[in-house]
This record gives C-alpha cells, sequence and structure tokens, in this order.
C-alpha cells in the first residue's frame, strides 16, 4: 500500500473496501489468486474478475473514484450482487490471510477466542452477535452468564477500536449487570473471582479512554494496585502480564518515571518465566522506550533490538496488540533516527491496523503519516558553504493547508485528543511557513487550544515543536512593522533557549524540523549574531548527529 498515492487516503476516495482489500500484502493476494485460478473455467468467474479490477485499481498511481463504485459494469452484475461478491471475496481472502482454519466440534466461544488472538475482529463480531442472540434466546442465560459477560468484554474492545462510543458505553453496562448477578450466583468462587478481575481490567480501560484526564488515570491505577495487593502470586500470570503493561504506561503518563519503569521490568520478568516470549520483548521495548526519553543516545540500540525483534514477534505473538505495541515502538525509534525502512514500517503498520479491523487508529495513522509527508516538503535546503538555506515550496504548503482544512471540517470528531492536537499544531506550522503573510489570527486561535489541551492533558508531542512555531509567528508579525535588529533584542533570550533545546540529550523527537525552523527564523531576522550561532550549532550538529544534517540535503 503507497500511502504517498492520494486513493489511500480517506479525503480521496470514499469505498473503505478498496482499504480493505489493499491491506492484505500484495503476495499473499497473489497466492489466493493463484489458487483460485487452479479451478477448470476460473478466469471467466467473476470473483477472478472481481480480484483483476481490485488489483487494477490499487496498481494504478492515479486513483480513478469512479472506477472503484462502478465495479458492477465491467463484471456485469447489478450493484446488489457487487456487494454480495465483495463480501464473499473479503471474507474468503481474510481467512487465507490469517491462515484461518476450522477445528470440528469447536465451541463458538473457542472459536472467537482464536479470532481475537489471531486479530480476526472483522469477523468475530458478527459471531459474538449471533452469539448473544442465541443465548438470551435459549433462555438458559442463568447458566451461561459468563459466555455474556464475555461476549460484553470482547464487544467493548472491538466498539473502542471503531470509535462506536454508544454500543462501546452499552456493553460496558451490560457488563457490570452480568458480573454482580455472577457474584450473586452459585458458581465457583475461581469463576467469581475471574470476573471480578476482569471486570476490573475493562473498568480501567474504560478510565483509560479517556486517558487525558488525570483523575481518571488515577482511579485506574488505585484499580490495578489493589488487584495485586489482594491476589499477589496467586493472579494468574495473563492478567498479572496485563496489570504491569497498564501500570508502566499509566504510571508514565503520570510522569512518575520509576514506577513506570518497574512495572515494565517486573512485567519483563514475569513473561520470561512464564515462557511468553512475545510479551517479553513487547515489555523490554517499553522499556527502551521510556529510558529513551532521559537520553536519546540510546537511540541506535534501541533500533537495534526491534530491528533484530522485529521478525520474531511477527510470526510468534500470541496477542495481536503485541505486535501491534511493538512495531508501534520501532517506528517511534525509526522516526527519530531517520531509519532507511521508515516508510515501508509505516505503510506496513497502517495497514495492520484495516486488517486487524481498527478503523479509528487507521484514520488516525492516515493524517498523521500524510501530514508529516507534506510538512516534511513543505520546506526545502541548500547547502552554502557550511551553512544552510531554506526554500519554501508553495505548492506542498497549499496542498498540507486543504489537507488540514479538511481534516478540521470532516474527521476532528473521530481523532484521538493526540491527533488532534497535532492537527491544531499543524495549522498553526502552515502559518509559520508564510513568514510575514500568515494568518496570525488563525494561527493563535489554534495555539491558544493547542494550550488549552496540553495544560488539561497529557500529550505525548515535542514541546519544542509548539513553542518553536509560537516564538517564530511572533517574530514574523514583528517584523512587518519593525526593524530586524529590534526583533532580534526582543527574542533573543528565547531564541538561544531554542537552540539548547535542540542540542539537549532529553529531545526525543528528531531535531530536523526544529533546525530547518531556526534556520527559516534565522534566515528572516539576519542579525550576524543570530547566523554566527547557528553557525555553531550546524557545526555541532555535524559532529553530534552527522544523520540529521544528510537527511537534510540527502
Amino acid at each position: 500500500m503507497n500511502l504517498k498515492n492520494p486513493k489511500y487516503n480517506p479525503f480521496f476516495i470514499s469505498d473503505y473496501y478498496i482499504f480493505e482489500y489493499s491491506a492484505v500484502p500484495r503476495e499473499v493476494r497473489n497466492k489466493f489468486r493463484d489458487r483460485l485460478m487452479r479451478r477448470k473455467g476460473a478466469a471467466a468467474q467473476k470473483n477472478i474478475m472481481l480480484i483483476n479490477l481490485l488489483d487494477d485499481l490499487t496498481r494504478e498511481k492515479s486513483p480513478d473514484e469512479k472506477l472503484s463504485i462502478s465495479l458492477n459494469e465491467p463484471i456485469g452484475v447489478t450493484k446488489r450482487m457487487l456487494d454480495c461478491h465483495k463480501a464473499r471475496l473479503i471474507k474468503n481472502l481474510r481467512e487465507f490471510c490469517f491462515g484461518w482454519v476450522d477445528i470440528t466440534g469447536e465451541s463458538a466461544m473457542g472459536k472467537i477466542r482464536r479470532r481475537f488472538a489471531k486479530g480476526m475482529l472483522r469477523e468475530a463480531r458478527s459471531e459474538l452477535l449471533t452469539l448473544e442472540d442465541e443465548i438470551l434466546a435459549s433462555g438458559k442465560q442463568r447458566v451461561r452468564l459468563p459466555e455474556l459477560f464475555e461476549i460484553s468484554e470482547k464487544l467493548i474492545q472491538i466498539y473502542n477500536y471503531l470509535k462506536d462510543k454508544r454500543r462501546s458505553n452499552h456493553y460496558y453496562k451490560l457488563s457490570g449487570v452480568y458480573q454482580q448477578k455472577i457474584k450473586k450466583s452459585f458458581l465457583k468462587n475461581e469463576i467469581k473471582d475471574d470476573i471480578m478481575i476482569r471486570y476490573q481490567l475493562i473498568q480501567t480501560v474504560k478510565l483509560m479512554a479517556n486517558r487525558f484526564k488525570v483523575d481518571n488515570l488515577q482511579k485506574a491505577v488505585k484499580i490495578l494496585e489493589k488487584i495485586l495487593l489482594r491476589y499477589g502470586d496467586s493472579l494468574d500470570a495473563q492478567h498479572r502480564m496485563k496489570i504491569y503493561h497498564r501500570l508502566g504506561l499509566l504510571y508514565n503518563v503520570l510522569r512518575d518515571k520509576n514506577r513506570s519503569l518497574n512495572a515494565f521490568e517486573q512485567g519483563k520478568d514475569l513473561a520470561f518465566r512464564e515462557g511468553h516470549t512475545a510479551e517479553a520483548l513487547v515489555f523490554e521495548s517499553y522499556l527502551f522506550l521510556r529510558k529513551f526519553t532521559e537520553n536519546n543516545k540510546l537511540a541506535p540500540e534501541a533500533l537495534k533490538f526491534h530491528r533484530d525483534n522485529f521478525g520474531f514477534i511477527t510470526v510468534n505473538y500470541t496477542d495481536v496488540q503485541q505486535l501491534m505495541d511493538f512495531e508501534f515502538n520501532y517506528l517511534r525509534f525509526l522516526i527519530f533516527s531517520g531509519g532507511e525502512e521508515t516508510e515501508i514500517i509505516t505503510e506496513d503498520f497502517v495497514s495492520k491496523q484495516i486488517l486487524f479491523s481498527r478503523k479509528a487508529e487507521a484514520l488516525n495513522s492516515w493524517y498523521l503519516e500524510l501530514s508529516d509527508q507534506l510538512s516534511s516538503n513543505v520546506y526545502q535546503f541548500s547547502a552554502a558553504g557550511n551553512n544552510f538555506n531554506i526554500q519554501i515550496n508553495n505548492a506542498v504548503l497549499n496542498e498540507l493547508t486543504e489537507l488540514n482544512r479538511m481534516s478540521v471540517s470532516r474527521f476532528s470528531g473521530l481523532f484521538s485528543p493526540n491527533a488532534l492536537v497535532i492537527l491544531y499544531v499543524n495549522i498553526a506550522e502552515q502559518e509559520f511557513w508564510k513568514g510575514k503573510e500568515a494568518d496570525f489570527e488563525l494561527a493563535e486561535n489554534y495555539i491558544k487550544k493547542t494550550q488549552r489541551f496540553t495544560k488539561l492533558y497529557y500529550i505525548n508531542i515535542s514541546g519544542s515543536w509548539v513553542s518553536s512555531t509560537k516564538l517564530g509567528l511572533k517574530i514574523f508579525e514583528m517584523l512587518a512593522t519593525e526593524s530586524n535588529e529590534r526583533v532580534y533584542r526582543k527574542y533573543k533570550t528565547q531564541i538561544l533557549k531554542f537552540t539548547e533545546t535542540i542540542q539537549s540529550e532529553k529531545q526525543s523527537f528528531n531535531i530536523a524540523s526544529d533546525l530547518a525552523k531556526l534556520i527559516f527564523i534565522a534566515s528572516s531576522i539576519n542579525s550576524e549574531e543570530l547566523n554566527r550561532l547557528l553557525s555553531e550549532l550546524l557545526e555541532q550538529i555535524r559532529i553530534r548527529q552527522p544523520e540529521v544534517l544528510s537527511s537534510l540535503i540527502g
């Protein structure tokens, strides 16, 4: 899937089926087609004709939305029948992709659990709803309460991924009802305890769903700590690993680094003792991430760890969340380091989000990836001796501006708070690159929105990204009416602080964008002193981080 091709993003095409189809790796689709072609007369069959058309669509360099919504015509079927063919094709293709095999005599819930472990949530949802209807119609709800609880537990997870709050809240309430009925039932105590723990874990998910409200996060921490305190080592290993993982994340958001590290260490040790290698690698991945934020010199070691183990976890994960967490952290280190495989892994990660039915997450990733591609190409570097000049690509800047405009009008309600803040900063940054021609009122409005978000919630973005954009806009606005020298004198202290931030070992984001902004600001002010400071900074970066300068002119 080529994210640079506009047909692979929701801003240019409305048929989500194309995304689902193209999320299956091309080599898997080819093998699937080859298997179908072994049948007699296969070439003339409707499913093969549909596959050929879809493959042509995904290979095209420019989108043909008209063709994507009128595939019935070349196949020679009605639109209603086309929907049937598409549904059957995606079902069979996905089962082939996941290596799905039905097991004779397997219970409905056992089948659903296997679907979940593989990441086949699309299929699991319909099976869960069917099983729920069957149990409710059977008149045996009382003896099948644990199944009803598990159905609610799993549907909460699915609807959270789809950002369907109404249905998620519905099943959250039902899970509480079933937990209370189980508590008062004659079921064994170990079943009651297990359901109680799982319900408390659901409560923490509910609290973490709005993970940017500190009070909610603190409540979630207390619930998890109480479970560990009450059950200790008698607690099922899977539950304990899940609790250590969540505590590690929560402590980090609450800025308790040592407890975060300790939770991940305990989780890693437990996973190794229990033989859960994939889970242990995920814990190690988060340990690298936490330590990296304090010392970015760990980036090469962390990147090597993720490169060395990505192949293993891709094949050996026991829960799809392990794979998604590991690959996401891998991407973080790639982006910081400017790794050559960044684009490939990004495409793979977004494809997996679609494949594993995480539509809302995929939408966030689409925006983040597309906006990053555009914003990193708004400016172009050219070497000028030992220094650099900046040229603005106005065509790309216009594309970024349009992308942000459409995002606000069409998708802001689906974005996560983190992605929403990045959208706000991108809007301010698009004005930054316009220099003295910026819409300062628009930029100020979105900077204020960003500041409100970051004051109330924990948002994982670079502080220097926001502050440098704000600083540059203030400078450009003043330059419209004041002399360069006066502007420099007023903002000299802030500029020096900005240069110190770029050099900091605690800078956990790629500094290329910050450096570009500093060069752009310096070229606008044109102060001899600032130009000299910039030359000294570039020389230090040339010695300490040569890959950054190489990427700028590469």
